[in-house]
């Protein structure tokens, strides 16, 4: 068996795979010892009358001899929630002009708009995603069982920020973040069979 001492609160054992007896052992001990703190505090009681162990609650970790921190208490009051603009618009123009080559041509523009927002609930400088806005055209032709669409997406290809996160101290404290697509175009055929 080798001990070895981590840091001041911390100790890592390791045993030889053909010492059962001795894992068996330490196992029964910690069972022992951990029974001896008694049953682990348990949450209320919910409508149905069942009530849940919480074994990694405060108080059974000082019961193990476990430190707990407080953590840092910050005052929410008067942030906005998360990924929340405090206004958008969406506005679209359609104009149909009729009998060209035999069918229908449609003419579409779409905008929209998002105002500043917060990744986070904390609403801290660098969780802040500035506004932002996207063009959208289409084309809609329409010919008896035939309609072809020519669409532009993003006419400005602008990289506009949607969101983003920060990961944990675990990961390394780095962000990521969610873009618009880039600039898109397309063609779409469709064709009717009728009923």
């Amino acid at each position: 068996m080798e001990t070895q001492v981590l840091e001041s609160k911390a100790r890592l054992t390791t045993l030889p795979p053909h010492d059962k007896a001795l894992a068996n052992r330490t196992l029964a001990w910690r069972a022992s010892t951990l029974g001896a703190l008694g049953s682990p505090p348990a949450y209320p009681a919910n409508g149905a009358g069942v009530s849940i162990p919480v074994y990694f609650s405060r108080g059974f970790l000082a019961a193990a001899g476990v430190e707990t921190l407080d953590g840092i208490p910050v005052n929410l009051d008067g942030n906005t929630l998360p990924n929340s603009p405090g206004n958008t618009l969406r506005l679209g123009v359609a104009y149909t002009m009729s009998q060209v080559v035999g069918g229908a041509l449609t003419l579409r523009w779409d905008y929209y708009r998002q105002g500043d927002s917060y990744a986070r609930e904390f609403n801290t400088l660098g969780e802040r995603i500035d506004g932002w806005d996207q063009h959208n055209a289409m084309a809609i032709y329409d010919r008896g069982s035939w309609t072809t669409r020519v669409w532009v997406r993003n006419i400005g290809n602008a990289d506009n920020v949607t969101g983003k996160y920060l990961t944990s101290d675990t990961s390394g404290f780095f962000r990521n973040y969610f873009l618009t697509e880039p600039r898109i175009f397309g063609v779409s055929l469709r064709y009717d069979f009728g009923d």
